[in-house]
């Protein structure tokens, strides 16, 4: 019987990181991966994760899981974090599957899948809420006219956020509004700050009509939807990481990319746009 194929989790600060040990180590879902290896996390709760998913080897230091992986999984919060594990795994040919948003500036996001390239391996990233089933059906209704135009989206993004500013929340917006329009609009305007300081707004700008972004600094509820015709909760499924834990299963075992190079590129140039747009308060052109 051949062996799993063995990953390495580097980054525990986050909930996503027992989400991939409890998919992984805990279940028989995916009986061809395994993470063998944990790094960058605080001792006691490494020690902890490895007690309770069976992992074998604890590393202070991911530099050390060479030739013990074959694979990784870079789970920290903050995007910030994650260009130095990535270079120096895809450097020497190791597939990652970076948790989102990829990077901290769409500039480190392109080096990294260049060097992917170059290397002969593969990079990726994915947000979850864009494969809701709420949100699928959604898509596929606005794009037979049954909801009308889509106006925008509302739901948690906080520009000040500790992990790397509103990139951390923001990027669900901008995964799943991108989705919805054919192309990169042409600039990202903020708005300003609605309702107090508790809510602000971002217009994207395509062709003389815009689609609103409408970020709340406080946790909870659900993404929402706003189309002409009503609007649409992102609900969760009843396990909404079943999705991504498939196309992550998938890069890995069977080097499929969940979305293209040029996809993850435009979120991230997008996600530059918004932070440019607040820092200024005011636009930032695209094109």
């Amino acid at each position: 019987m051949s062996r799993p194929f063995r990953l390495g989790l580097v980054g525990m600060d986050g909930s996503h990181a027992d989400v991939f040990l409890g998919a992984f180590n805990s279940t028989d879902r995916f009986p061809g991966l395994r993470v063998d290896c944990l790094s960058d996390g605080d001792e006691a709760r490494m020690a902890e994760l490895s007690s309770r998913h069976d992992v074998p080897n604890i590393h202070p230091c991911y530099t050390s899981m060479e030739g013990l992986v074959d694979g990784v999984i870079i789970a920290h919060r903050d995007a910030r974090l994650h260009e130095a594990p990535a270079r120096h795994f895809l450097s020497r040919g190791i597939p990652c599957f970076v948790d989102k948003p990829m990077a901290s500036n769409a500039e480190v996001a392109q080096e990294l899948m260049l060097l992917a390239n170059a290397s002969g391996t593969r990079v990726t990233s994915l947000s979850v809420i864009p494969l809701q089933q709420s949100n699928r059906v959604a898509l596929a209704q606005a794009r037979d006219g049954e909801k009308g135009r889509l106006l925008g989206i509302s739901g948690t993004c906080d520009p000040e956020c500790e992990w790397n500013g509103l990139r951390f929340y923001g990027v669900h917006h901008v995964e799943v509004l991108r989705a919805y329009w054919d192309e990169m609009p042409d600039s990202v305007v903020y708005k300003g700050v609605i309702g107090g300081h508790r809510l602000f707004e971002f217009h994207w700008e395509v062709k003389g009509e815009y689609c609103m972004l409408r970020g709340c600094r406080e946790f909870g509820g659900p993404f929402t939807l706003h189309f002409e015709k009503g609007n649409t909760p992102i609900t969760l499924d009843e396990d909404p990481y079943r999705v991504g834990l498939e196309q992550i299963a998938d890069f890995f075992l069977r080097k499929r990319l969940p979305r293209s190079h040029d996809t993850l590129f435009e979120v991230h140039q997008l996600l530059d746009a918004m932070q440019a747009a607040w820092l200024c308060q005011g636009s930032h052109i695209l094109v």
